[in-house]
């Protein structure tokens, strides 16, 4: 499912993550990405595993990451 960011438009798909949490991903992957998905589910790589080579497959990153308006989404502690 493609959507886009509520404050930056920016294109969007959501995932669940190990934690059946939904995080939104940035809906192009990138070769620095940090989160593949595995079985549909979002997860993330180590430093280790980012190294090109290393993982096959698409690469993402969270949106929160890339997201110049991000702090309007984050929940307060």
């Amino acid at each position: 499912m493609s959507d886009r960011c509520k404050t930056c438009r920016a294109k969007i798909v959501w995932k669940k993550t190990a934690n059946d949490k939904m995080m939104p991903l940035d809906a192009e992957p990138c070769d620095d990405g940090n989160i593949v998905l595995v079985n549909d589910v979002a997860a993330y790589l180590t430093k280790e595993q980012m190294a090109p080579g290393v993982v096959e497959g698409l690469k993402f990153k969270s949106h929160f990451a890339t997201c110049p308006q991000s702090k309007q989404h984050r929940r307060k502690p």
